[in-house]
Formats: C-alpha cells, sequence, structure tokens
C-alpha cells in the first residue's frame, strides 16, 4: 500500500491507498468513499500515531554524496532486527566550508549526526556503521520516555 500526501487547507490531507479507495482525514476525522475496487476493506480512522507508520526512513538528502549516504543506511537498517518498528527521517545540511552534516532524527529528537567524508569509502562505511548507532539511540530514547512521567509534559516534550 503506498501513501500520498496531498495538502488541500491547514488541516485537510488525502491518503490515496492502492487498489482505487481513498479516506479524506480532517481533524482527525474521516470520511471513506470507495474507489473502482469493490470489496477491498478501506480503514475506519486515518491513524494519527507515528507507529503505525514503523519501518518508514524519509530521505530528506540533498546531494549526492547523501544519497548515497542515505542507500547504504536504509540497506543496512532493512536488516536490522526492530527496525520496522520505528519511523526516522534522515536529514541532510550541505555547507561549502564543512561538506555535508547528516542529521537522523526520531520522535522530534536527534539521535545521530555527523559530516561526511569526501570519500565514497568512507560515506559507504559511515552509512554501513550509523544504523546499529541508531538503534542503541532509538532504545535509549524509549527507555527514557517509559522510565520518565510527568503530568504537565506531553510525550514528545520529555
Amino acid at each position: 500500500m503506498f501513501a500520498k500526501k496531498i495538502a488541500l487547507g491547514m488541516s485537510c490531507a488525502i491518503l490515496a491507498a492502492s487498489a482505487g479507495g481513498y479516506a479524506i482525514a480532517q481533524n482527525g476525522n474521516s470520511v471513506l468513499k470507495s474507489g473502482k475496487a469493490p470489496g477491498l476493506p478501506l480503514p475506519k480512522k486515518v491513524p494519527n500515531n507515528a507507529e503505525q507508520y514503523g519501518g518508514v526512513v524519509v530521505d530528506l538528502t540533498t546531494t549526492g554524496f547523501g544519497r548515497q549516504f542515505y542507500q547504504r543506511f536504509v540497506a543496512v537498517w532493512q536488516d536490522s532486527p526492530l527496525s520496522d518498528q520505528y519511523a526516522i527521517a534522515i536529514r541532510e545540511r550541505a555547507t561549502a566550508r564543512f561538506g555535508s552534516q547528516i542529521v537522523i532524527e526520531y520522535a522530534q529528537r536527534r539521535v545521530y549526526q555527523t559530516f561526511l567524508p569526501p570519500s565514497n569509502n568512507a560515506i559507504r562505511l559511515a552509512g554501513e556503521n550509523a544504523p546499529a548507532i541508531v538503534l542503541e539511540n532509538i532504545m535509549a530514547v524509549d527507555v527514557q520516555r517509559l522510565m520518565f512521567r510527568d503530568e504537565d509534559l506531553g510525550v514528545d516534550e520529555i
């Protein structure tokens, strides 16, 4: 199933699902309309939480070096245990002075940061070594969330 987000206003998005069915979500409520494929079940509600999108790795790289890191990272990440439970984003900030800075985020937190070296072999090694570090840091974030509770703070503010 693929999902495609199309902005229609401040609080409205269309999630197009494969097989022609679609759901229109507005302010957390969903209105379902059937598509061309009859008999296929459509979700009753569009999920709001990030746990439903486990295993998603968002590519926000801009250069060839960043893309090379992303491809190597994803190849190793998909083979890692428990990686299908976490949704992460890989961001790149290209600078003329320092090269490309890679930041990997989970739940609005930075779990990995590095500057890419100019060597293709070094980028490949960085992409292969990063998933283990990212997974360890993600688990540390989850443990911290479970152990620390505060009535005044939201889950993403801890």
